[in-house]
């Protein structure tokens, strides 16, 4: 490694060049030993996440003794325990004792075996996390659902709530929480819940119960396989939202049921995730009738996530009436319409020319309707 100290490229434009790279792990790496001032710049991406899988993984961190190295710039850390769940996280929690990440925002939690830890090892593992902004939760079995409250609740500075179910068991649901000295988090703006199904139900309903203290402004959600009384949750919980809610997100399948929306006076906009079969239109008539119950009047974008329907049937029909929908003046506010797709299709070219052609009252009130082509993101 060379050992000069002034490298003749100003640090902006380090840091730019490290950026574009932050995703190819060997060319920062060889970045980072070409002059001792690139190093900081480098490690600072290259630290910036780990990940500690299984007892396996967290032996080899021990064994290598790099925890060092990555505790200054360390900004993300994920925890997961696909096996031997017990002995994983009782064996974790000591070794982040003395693992300082002054740095640290994100936390993932992935087959939290809460319930077999003692009063003492979760009260550890709460605090040695209290500053994160960010939370990926995911539990292994819970026993009541005061469980999950009081985690979530263990860190004041949350700003976004991640939750998913556990591969391995089904969660163990108790009552709706009533603890009064349960206080979420006020910085709290974004909830995802994904994989509904109705593992987490009990969250909404809690939440629901607590509208006074609620702030989402964000909420993520999936529908597929709900049940009528999950629904209900769902449409308690947002109303609850009311006109907090800014930004929602909702993939779909083919069962999807429409979602009601009309208390949520200040939506500004809305994107639908399609994930059912390319053969079905029940994902665009399900979209049109959460659209048709919507509250708002400030509603300034909608956004599709669609299949390709390369080779299956194509709900044209469905799609016109969705077309006729939106320039009707119960969506006078619209400012964006976007399409997106996995790749460009016969499906993908004739919804283009619908929605950038063929609605000219549309065009008339100033609305941008965009039809992009690009990776379906989940």
């Amino acid at each position: 490694m060379s050992t000069c100290e002034n490298p003749s490229l100003p640090q902006e434009l380090l840091l730019a060049i490290v950026d574009n790279i932050r995703e190819d792990k060997k060319s920062l790496k060889a970045f980072s030993l070409v002059c001792k001032a690139w190093t900081d710049a480098a490690r600072d991406r290259l630290f910036a996440s780990l990940n500690i899988s299984n007892l396996e993984g967290l032996e080899k961190i021990k064994a290598a003794n790099i925890a060092s190295s990555y505790a200054p710039h360390l900004r993300h850390l994920q925890l997961t325990a696909f096996y031997f769940h017990h002995k994983f996280w009782q064996d974790v929690i000591p070794f982040l004792a003395d693992f300082t990440t002054p740095r640290l925002q994100n936390l993932t939690l992935t087959e939290l075996a809460w319930h077999s830890l003692s009063a003492d090892e979760r009260s550890a593992l709460l605090r040695r996390f209290e500053s994160i902004v960010s939370l990926e939760l995911s539990l292994y079995q819970q026993d009541t659902s005061n469980e999950i409250a009081s985690i979530i609740c263990s860190f004041p500075h949350l700003d976004t709530l991640i939750l998913r179910p556990s591969l391995h068991r089904r969660v163990i649901l108790g009552p709706t929480p009533s603890s009064p000295e349960l206080r979420l988090p006020k910085r709290l703006s974004t909830l995802r819940v994904s994989y509904f199904s109705h593992d987490y139900r009990f969250v909404l309903e809690w939440l629901g119960s607590i509208p006074e203290q609620l702030s989402i402004h964000t909420f993520y959600i999936t529908m597929g396989g709900l049940l009528p009384h999950d629904v209900d949750s769902v449409n308690k919980f947002l109303k609850a939202l009311g006109a907090s809610l800014e930004v929602l997100e909702c993939e779909t399948d083919d069962e999807h049921p429409s979602i009601d929306l009309t208390c949520n006076t200040h939506l500004r906009s809305i994107d639908f995730r399609f994930s059912g079969s390319e053969h079905n239109s029940g994902d665009v008539l399900s979209a049109m009738a959460t659209l048709s119950r919507i509250g708002s009047q400030q509603l300034e974008q909608v956004v599709f996530h669609i299949p390709c329907w390369e080779n299956g049937f194509f709900p044209m029909a469905e799609w016109i009436q969705m077309d006729v929908m939106l320039a009707s003046p119960q969506f006078m506010t619209l400012k964006d319409v976007r399409i997106y797709s996995f790749s460009f299709s016969p499906a993908v070219t004739y919804l283009s020319t619908l929605f950038a052609t063929s609605l000219p009252i549309c065009h008339a009130r100033g609305i941008a309707s965009l039809v992009d082509s690009g990776l379906w993101e989940l």
